[in-house]
């Protein structure tokens, strides 16, 4: 059974199903769903109304046309780009599937929508900020950091998380966040090594900063490149640009604090291979509580991720990292749409966290970093190599979309 609006049926009907895909559009945009996606489910629904639309998505704003291009009627809703929440993705991608199919009135469909939005986060403030610590910590130790450095990055982590919780109620102070977060991350660093010894104040800064570090960002704008959605890729990729300029001139800022902090000398202490694994699990666990995995979902993220990283790791060691990204990603691609195929779930539900391990966002802050310290080569070697990782990622994903087509648009 599909829903159709034609014929006979009436006026009201046709502006409540409006309604509904307005409001489905706004809630999936806040949430973290991407241009192609978001216009892919907005089609999606438009067509099993049988109500003819046009449909497109930026980050900081949705325009809908519907009805025959010589009689369209136009709305355009201004809105701000939100945090990815998984949790209310899924129940978002089970409310539009019910409505589509008839099984739900669409103004019962906007109510639910509503109660959707109003819920609270699927996880505690407390355990999302241990989890901002913990982040911070398992990147420290990917990006090759001993104790020393893993503890100041949690301590970072944990300190931006609260900053993250605290300046995001009002708009003039969360305008301001990521600078004020890359100044007192170095900072700390600085503290770090003066307090526990010498340590490698580029990782712990790396560290703690990592789940501000757009990666994702620039992924998801890379994607929307090559899917067609040039506008809000361009928007998104200079958003990320924007921010990663932001941060580099508050480490540069902190770094100059830094020099008043008396130096400690003291040797880098490197821990031994088996420690990465537990990172790998301490890092999965993080982020699928910062993303809002679903709890029954979590064994999924956590296997996936475990084999990507595998795949990950032994692709380099033959293929060289930026072909290993690419053949991680088409096989994450094919494991997110085959999960579901399977699960009948939103792929981003395994496909968000693993993301998170591959992402290029380390090396672009890198790149900036060497640029402010004047080491140009090196910055735009970084820079280049971002790009190429980014684009390797982006070409295993569609790769894997053409082999393995997702279940659903979402």
């Amino acid at each position: 059974m599909t829903a159709d609006i034609s014929g006979d049926n009436s006026h009201a009907l046709r502006e409540a199903y409006i309604a509904f895909t307005i409001r489905l559009a706004w809630a999936l945009h806040r949430y973290g769903a991407p241009a192609h996606r978001l216009e892919e489910v907005l089609q999606l629904m438009s067509a099993r109304f049988h109500l003819p639309g046009q449909f497109f998505s930026m980050p900081t704003g949705l325009l809908f046309s519907f009805g025959a291009w010589e009689n369209q009627q136009t709305l355009f809703l201004r809105v701000e780009p939100g945090d990815v929440d998984l949790q209310k993705q899924v129940k978002l991608d089970a409310l539009a599937e019910l409505v589509a199919l008839g099984e739900l009135e669409p103004r019962e469909g906007v109510e639910q929508i509503e109660a959707i939005v109003q819920e609270p986060a699927r996880y505690g403030t407390v355990l999302s900020l241990a989890c901002y610590g913990l982040a911070s910590g398992a990147a420290s130790r990917f990006f090759g950091g001993g104790w020393r450095e893993i503890v100041v990055s949690c301590t970072t982590g944990l300190i931006v998380g609260i900053m993250a919780m605290v300046m995001a109620k009002r708009t003039s102070t969360s305008r301001v966040f990521e600078p004020l977060a890359a100044v007192l991350s170095s900072l700390l660093a600085a503290l770090g090594a003066w307090w526990l010894g010498s340590l490698s104040t580029s990782i712990a800064v790396l560290g703690g900063l990592i789940v501000l570090v757009p990666g994702l960002t620039v992924t998801t704008a890379l994607n929307e490149l090559a899917t067609r959605n040039l506008m809000s890729g361009t928007g998104r990729l200079m958003g990320a640009v924007m921010i990663f300029l932001v941060m580099g001139v508050g480490v540069a800022l902190g770094t100059q604090l830094a020099e008043f902090v008396p130096e400690r000398i003291g040797s880098t202490i490197a821990l031994p291979a088996w420690t990465e694994g537990i990172a790998l699990a301490v890092g999965l666990i993080a982020f699928s509580v910062l993303f809002r995995v679903p709890m029954k979902e979590t064994p999924f993220t956590f296997l996936v991720g475990a084999v990507i990283y595998g795949i990950a790791r032994l692709a380099t060691a033959s293929t060289g990292a930026d072909l290993a990204v690419g053949l991680a990603a088409f096989s994450l691609g094919a494991a997110a749409n085959l999960y579901a195929r399977l699960r009948r779930r939103p792929s981003g539900i395994v496909l968000v966290p693993s993301l998170m391990l591959l992402v290029p966002g380390s090396i672009g802050f890198r790149s900036l970093v060497s640029l402010l310290e004047h080491n140009v080569l090196s910055g735009v070697e970084a820079a280049f190599r971002m790009i190429m990782v980014g684009v390797s990622l982006v070409t295993g994903l569609l790769l894997a979309n053409l082999v393995l087509p997702p279940r659903r648009a979402l």
